[in-house]
């Protein structure tokens, strides 16, 4: 999503702001060329087409700054989210959100911390909803619950 940054806001801001200057001069021009009748014609063209980049240049501004107001306060959402969590429910969400599944051995071999404290952590983290487990064989395999890897996606 890094599509939506202010250096591109901004750009798009400027476009907009051009095409509105050319709109207006071709208006002007109109006004001022009564008797040249190709000349009406190419600023009516000039009017229409800086008129339709103006439009458009607004509408996507005003869409993409709503959606990088809503991304800023789903950012804020998961650091306050990851706030609520221990250290090393840190570290293991975001080992997960890093690797994908991995088992619980894994999860300690990369975060270092001892294999007991990993299992406490994700059956906690189970508990709360964050993390599910999956049987395959005689391991389990941990990962991040669906809308928690989704929440995490956008961002």
């Amino acid at each position: 999503m890094k599509i939506i940054s202010n250096k591109n806001l901004r750009g798009l801001a400027l476009i907009d702001i051009i095409a509105g200057f050319i709109l207006v001069i071709a208006l002007l021009s109109l006004i001022i060329l009564n008797e040249n009748e190709i000349a009406q014609r190419a600023m009516q063209f000039l009017c229409l087409f800086s008129l339709c980049i103006f439009i458009s240049g607004s509408t996507a501004y005003f869409i993409l700054s709503n959606i990088a107001y809503k991304l800023r306060k789903i950012r804020k959402t998961v650091k306050s989210f990851l706030q609520l969590l221990n250290d090393d429910e840190r570290k293991i969400v975001l080992f997960l959100l890093k690797n994908g599944e991995s088992s619980q051995n894994e999860i300690a071999n990369s975060t270092h911390i001892n294999k007991m404290k990993v299992s406490r952590r994700v059956k906690s983290l189970q508990q709360k909803g964050i993390l599910q487990s999956e049987s395959v064989g005689l391991k389990n395999k941990i990962k991040l619950n669906k809308n928690i890897k989704e929440l995490f996606d956008l961002i």
